[in-house]
């Protein structure tokens, strides 16, 4: 290397406690500083760096890029773990050197030091500059420790630490280094103003040295994400609030090994700030729990979050972002990390989690907006589809408004469009499939793929392969489990069925619904006690709202199935009779009672019914040629019925109905009864 004044990686080096070594064992020190010495000279050179200086027990080298420099600190403190071990710290930057009297100078030189100075034994510490320019390398992986105010530097500066298998991670509050040492308050200020400025310099002392990190991380590797709180001066931000914790949510649920509490069981909590996070974390199922804030004025923002471990309330975690709006996955990312190392978890293959960028913050806003819209369901869907639009119209190669925008796609005929259903999931999967063009790690974008293929196209191979690698992708995400239980319905395996809808329990325990589909899994087993027991649970939750009431065809159709009339009917007086399903259900009962003429006069009123629906009750009234008339018609309309919530199991059990047959005789409905026969046998053996 030249040298002139020059822009460089740097790597500092030094062996902790290295002066306390040689006094207590002089054969040992020289033993260590021979292996130090030799493993950096070898490897210095591998990486195409330069050894400028050494320090007695450190050394300053440089490189040509930041690449070079991390791949040696890694292979470095790799070789110095062998005996005798070498107890190295390093600290890296990326800044200018020059050189006067054969030393290397400059304000990164110094920079790098500083950085160092805060390692310990096997630890690679970097600065913010530094990790810019790896942030993209999957081999490398990092975690935030926070902000430091260092000696003879203008500004804090964040520091980042390798968290690559082998390396040790330190917490914060164990960190010492060449920091500026805290003012002292000057004797003639007024007592009033020193009293108030003490107790704020205390306060922020216990809240960034004391609190944090002061609790160590339970050994369950579990997580809540609560709503993050909106603190903008307007308090118009409770989109961007919301979805921010969602966006962690998603991020955290791709992490094996995380439990990771849904959403819609972490949001039940919103705006409960004063409710005791042990009952939280005992009610979700999870041993620590996120929380936050975020202050929004124009593209400015201020994030702050912090890692709370349930069982005494203690932080584990905290820090705070100042960023623009284009910074916001970076961030996202940067907690992402931070939560991990604080909780010990790690990837495999050391692949982190994926930060996307932002090129239009309007887009990412109206992106978070569309996701608030989503989560309504019903009218507001529709602005959801806008939103999304929009969103798409401002930044194409934003892969997460194309993949938020297929979604809403493919559920729009489940609330609003029941007629023109197949223009709208071509389109859903147009979008799913751009967004996998942009980025092939889309969980939600293989999802809605995977449901179109189940539930629209009823092409079963391609809907398991779909669902299967969006589990692959988001392997803690309790509604992917809630897709895939559902398609195991379909296809008959009651087995499978029941530990998909019983892990979305789990994550997400809270959300009625899923207690409906593990109780549809356990009906469908013919295990209805189970079934009985849980849809129960889901209904005790809240009878007026939609997800509490999908519980209630699981139970009645278990109490018909035990004959148990009487209970049946309680649950169907529940709902109000402006439900079509209340006359639904009545007319369950009344077919399975015998009571055929009330069933029939039922029938008539089911104006607005679904094909599928009217064919399961003819079906079980013994009317073939109409039950086939609705099938045909069911199947011509890709009704999602048809294969999911039906009663229909076989064509074998109406062999000798001409109709039937040849009602049945379709591609796609032949694939799924070989699916069918194929589980059933599996279970029979």
């Amino acid at each position: 290397m030249s040298q002139g004044r020059q822009l460089a990686a740097i790597m500092f080096t030094d062996i902790v406690g290295y002066t306390a070594m040689m006094q207590a064992d002089e054969q040992k020190a020289v033993a260590v500083i021979k292996h130090y010495n030799t493993t950096l000279e070898k490897l210095v050179s591998q990486f195409n760096g330069q050894i400028l200086n050494y320090y007695g027990d450190g050394s300053l080298c440089i490189f040509h890029s930041a690449t070079d420099a991390a791949n040696c600190s890694l292979a470095v403190q790799m070789d110095l773990k062998k005996e005798p071990v070498v107890p190295l710290r390093i600290g890296l930057h990326i800044g200018e050197v020059f050189f006067e009297d054969a030393k290397a100078l400059g304000d990164g030189v110094n920079v790098a030091s500083r950085v160092q100075s805060l390692g310990q034994a096997n630890t690679i510490l970097i600065s913010e500059e530094f990790r810019d320019k790896i942030k993209n390398n999957t081999s490398i992986t990092t975690a935030s420790l926070g902000h430091f105010d260092f000696k003879n530097v203008d500004r804090p500066m964040q520091v980042f630490a390798f968290t690559n298998e082998g390396l040790s991670v330190p917490q914060r509050k164990t960190l010492e280094g060449k920091l500026k040492q805290k003012k002292t308050f000057k004797r003639n200020l007024i007592t009033i103003v020193s009293i108030i400025a003490l107790l704020t310099t205390g306060f922020f002392i216990y809240k960034n040295f004391i609190v944090k990190n002061s609790s160590a991380a339970p050994k369950d590797k579990s997580i809540a994400v609560l709503p993050f709180t909106d603190l903008s001066p307007s308090k118009d931000q409770e989109y961007f609030s919301d979805g921010l914790s969602e966006e962690l949510i998603t991020a955290l649920a791709k992490i094996p090994g995380m439990k990771v509490a849904g959403r819609t069981s972490s949001f039940s909590y919103k705006g409960m700030n004063s409710k005791d996070l042990k009952v939280i974390g005992d009610e979700l199922g999870v041993s620590t729990i996120l929380s936050g804030s975020l202050r929004k004025s124009g593209n400015q923002l201020r994030i702050t979050a912090e890692l709370i471990n349930t069982s005494d309330g203690f932080n584990i975690w905290t820090d705070s972002y100042d960023i623009e709006l284009t910074d916001i996955f970076g961030v996202q990312d940067q907690i992402t990390r931070s939560i991990m190392t604080a909780l010990n978890v790690h990837l495999l293959n050391n692949k982190e989690p994926e930060a996307t960028a932002i090129t239009s913050p309007e887009a990412y806003s109206n992106y978070l907006k569309a996701k608030h819209q989503l989560s309504f369901r019903g009218d507001h869907l529709l602005e959801a589809r806008r939103l999304f639009e929009e969103s798409i119209k401002l930044d194409p190669g934003f892969a997460p408004a194309h993949s938020g925008l297929s979604r809403t796609l493919s559920i729009i005929p489940n609330y609003l469009d029941f007629e023109n259903i197949k223009p709208i999931m071509d389109s859903a999967k147009l979008e799913a499939n751009k967004a996998l063009a942009l980025n092939a790690n889309n969980g939600e974008a293989f999802s809605v793929l995977g449901t179109i293929a189940a539930y629209y196209d009823w092409d079963w191979d391609a809907a398991e392969q779909a669902f299967s690698k969006s589990m692959a992708i988001s392997p803690n995400d309790a509604e992917m489990y809630n897709f895939f239980g559902d398609f195991y319905w379909i296809v008959f395996n009651k087995k499978l069925a029941i530990e998909m809808e019983s892990k979305a329990v789990e994550l997400d325990p809270l959300l009625a619904v899923n207690y409906a589909n593990l109780a549809m899994a356990y009906y469908m087993a013919k295990d209805y006690d189970n079934a009985i027991r849980i849809s129960n649970t889901g209904l005790s939750m809240n009878l007026q709202s939609f997800n509490a009431g999908a519980n209630c065809p699981p139970l009645v159709w278990s109490y018909v199935a035990t004959k148990q009339y009487d209970k049946a009917e309680e649950i169907v007086k529940i709902i109000p009779e402006t439900d079509p399903l209340y006359l639904e259900l009545a007319t369950d009962i009344m077919i399975a009672k015998g009571e055929k003429a009330v069933a029939l006069a039922n029938l008539q009123k089911m104006k607005n019914y679904t094909h599928s629906r009217l064919a399961e009750d003819y079906l079980e009234l013994g009317m073939w040629e109409k039950a086939a008339m609705e099938i045909e018609k069911a199947y011509d309309s890709r009704e999602v019925r048809l294969v999911y919530y039906t009663k229909i199991t076989l064509p074998e059990d109406y062999a000798d109905i001409p109709a039937l047959r040849k009602a049945f005789d379709k591609p796609e409905l032949r694939k799924l009864f070989e699916l069918r026969r194929k589980n059933i046998g599996v279970e029979n053996n």
